[in-house]
């Protein structure tokens, strides 16, 4: 028994269509193998847990029934439609038959079966850092940095999930300390925000099994600081902030984390809140 290219990673309320191929190999001595979908097999589907999703048209007991060739299927196959349920999980669905043919009756049983996640398709994802001041010299200090990230990141059919997003930057001015009676105050103005990528996916295996993972990964910013100081005078100093890729996991249920956030080119860092949520429909 086959299936033809099942899927195994579904969206919360998907309906899925798994067909199954019932194969049967003839063979002759001194002649190549000959294989041929057999019609008229009756196939048993049914999922392992209940509460992740159900075949459409199955019994009380989750079973569903269908035969091969049934409805004129190219190849010769039966049909089951999955509908994932309203929450995220995972279970194995079971597909049972058996195979009497009049060539060769030894054939019974024949099954197959199939690991599938459910998960959310879609997320928003927003976070939020704050890179505090930095004095690069005597006089003039880098302005209080505030970071945002509104996305949306969505799933593809391998459950690989992506979505970019412009960084939002919000620069408090500072002033530095006063020293021979000179004192600067400093703000930023944005040239180039930068944008930030978000890829990710569920684990299958390890610590963070069943949880989200998501890689932050950043473009440059571009800023001009500028400087003005008291009695007299001003700076204007280019700046690029070069934000460290970070990862962040969180519960596939969603969920808020907080990690320490870098910047190697000024070499700060801050808090980077993200929080996580699914998007229903």
């Amino acid at each position: 028994m086959d299936l033809d290219r099942p899927r195994i990673t579904l969206c919360i309320g998907e309906t899925v269509e798994y067909r199954v191929i019932v194969n049967f190999e003839s063979t002759q001595v001194g002649k190549a193998a000959d294989t041929y979908a057999l019609a008229h097999v009756k196939v048993e589907a049914y999922p392992d847990d209940k509460s992740v999703g159900t075949f459409i048209g199955s019994n009380k007991a989750g079973f569903a029934v269908q035969r091969t060739g049934a409805n004129l299927q190219t190849p010769v196959s039966a049909s089951f439609r999955f509908k994932a349920g309203k929450k995220a999980g995972a279970t194995t669905l079971f597909f049972e038959g058996i195979a009497d043919h009049k060539v060769d009756i030894s054939q019974g049983y024949v099954s197959n079966k199939v690991n599938i996640r459910v998960i959310a398709c879609r997320y928003k994802v927003h976070g939020k850092v704050t890179f505090p001041s930095l004095v690069t010299n005597a006089f003039t200090p880098y302005p209080k940095q505030v970071m945002v990230v509104d996305a949306e990141i969505n799933a593809d059919s391998e459950g690989h999930f992506s979505g970019t997003s412009a960084l939002q930057w919000t620069a408090r001015p500072t002033t530095g300390p006063t020293i021979q009676g000179v004192n600067c105050t400093t703000s930023q103005t944005f040239s180039s925000s930068g944008d930030v990528t978000i890829n990710g996916e569920v684990n299958e295996r390890g610590a963070n099994e069943g949880k989200l993972t998501l890689m932050f990964t950043y473009t440059t910013a571009t800023a001009v600081t500028v400087g003005l100081c008291k009695p007299g005078g001003s700076t204007s100093v280019p700046l690029s902030y070069v934000i460290d890729p970070i990862a962040v996991t969180v519960p596939v249920a969603g969920g808020k984390v907080r990690v320490r956030q870098g910047e190697n080119q000024a070499q700060v860092s801050g808090s980077l809140s993200v929080t996580v949520t699914p998007v229903k429909g």
